[in-house]
């Protein structure tokens, strides 16, 4: 009985019980633990060596509370776990994903699923990681997942890894640069009236690793709009468009569940007409990119997802502060393509939280102008706007 393709929560009793019944052996997708503990440094060690050779091949599920003999589910036991204790275990393993694990590993889905006997059933849904080969803390090997269950990965299968990742960060800078180009040239599925531009790209990594990543067809179902709000989406040749009435502002979900958001600038510029309003321009692009990532959730796009944003038609111009007025220097670039900021975790939080999340963004365009960093945050690193 496969378990991927279903959502993880309609896992039941039932449903491991078949495993056992049928005979489903471990193998390349699946594996059986009697039991989890996480008090030691080695069983962290062990445990997290699992969950990466998962993530480092083709994903799968690891299942605590099943009784296997060698490689067969023989008994559906359960582990004794109230709600507290369920708690603490989900938040220490997301800790230990987090912190333990380089790459940081966020592609894990934890579900407990209650037994009739009183206990539970830890199923943790892994699935293929982008940002691989993974390695756990402290330690100089890389696992692998197959047929007859973990492996160390050997050095050609380590150079195959990282050679597909330089390949996507490849494929992935090519589209941004593509899209931009377009974008400048009204080559896009719209039209803007002519001058500055700031766009920002939202690309899951997913989306350029060769697998067929398509989103489920929308339904009016309303887009963010840089610096606007949402709007009502509609269908186009590319995926779904929306798009505010003056057509100053205009964001493409694509098929393949990239988002992008462009908006002409006016929103963000002075005074004075050659100054770029600096608390306007980040408090737009957060916004956007909070509630574009809480898009991509729903539509079931997994992470790492790229936070991009590029300012075109620009040179010249100078940063705005609020009341403190212009800061730093006219920049000379006429385009810039700033450096981006990866999601490991698309539940971003609340409103500060994305403001960190950007800071590797923001801080690069201040710098682009003269400054050492963006000026919107304080000693502290939270973001104040002029009030810092």
């Amino acid at each position: 009985m496969p378990l991927f393709g279903r959502p993880i929560e309609s896992i039941t009793e039932k449903d491991l019980q078949a495993l056992i019944d049928d005979k489903v052996p471990e193998g390349r997708s699946i594996d059986y633990k009697r039991d989890l503990n996480l008090q030691t440094d080695d069983q962290k060690k062990k445990f997290l060596e699992h969950v990466t050779a998962f993530a480092n091949t083709a994903g799968g599920h690891l299942i605590y509370g099943i009784e296997a003999n060698g490689a067969i589910p023989t008994e559906l036991v359960g582990m004794a776990l109230d709600h507290k204790a369920q708690d603490s275990l989900t938040l220490s393993i997301v800790s230990q994903l987090r912190t333990s694990v380089r790459p940081s590993l966020a592609s894990v889905e934890p579900r407990f699923v209650a037994l009739a006997n009183g206990r539970v059933v830890l199923v943790l849904r892994i699935r293929q990681s982008w940002a691989s080969p993974h390695m756990v803390a402290d330690s100089s090997k890389f696992y692998g997942r197959g047929p007859g269950g973990k492996f160390q990965l050997d050095v050609q299968d380590l150079r195959a890894a990282f050679a597909a990742s330089e390949d996507l960060g490849r494929r992935m800078g090519l589209w941004r640069t593509e899209r931009i180009g377009k974008i400048l040239a009204n080559e896009a599925p719209w039209t803007m009236p002519a001058g500055p531009r700031v766009i920002v790209h939202l690309m899951p990594q997913a989306s350029f690793a060769g697998l067929r990543t398509v989103v489920a067809p929308l339904r009016n179902e309303a887009l963010p709009l840089l610096g606007q709000g949402t709007y009502p989406s509609r269908p186009n040749f590319d995926g779904w468009i929306s798009r505010a009435n003056s057509g100053r502002s205009l964001t493409q979900l694509f098929r393949n569940g990239c988002l992008e958001g462009a908006n002409d600038h006016s929103r963000f510029d002075g005074p004075p007409a050659t100054g770029v309003r600096s608390v306007e321009l980040e408090l737009g692009v957060t916004d956007f990119v909070a509630q574009g990532l809480t898009t991509l959730q729903r539509l079931g796009l997994q992470p790492p997802v790229f936070a991009c944003v590029t300012l075109a038609g620009i040179q010249g111009r100078r940063l705005i502060q609020g009341s403190y007025g212009p800061q730093g220097d006219p920049v000379p670039q006429d385009i810039l393509v700033l450096p981006e900021a990866q999601v490991d975790d698309l539940e971003t939080g609340n409103q500060q939280a994305v403001f960190t999340l950007l800071r590797p963004v923001f801080d690069p365009l201040w710098q682009a102008f003269g400054n050492h960093g963006s000026k919107n945050y304080d000693e502290n690193g939270k973001w104040r706007g002029e009030h810092c």
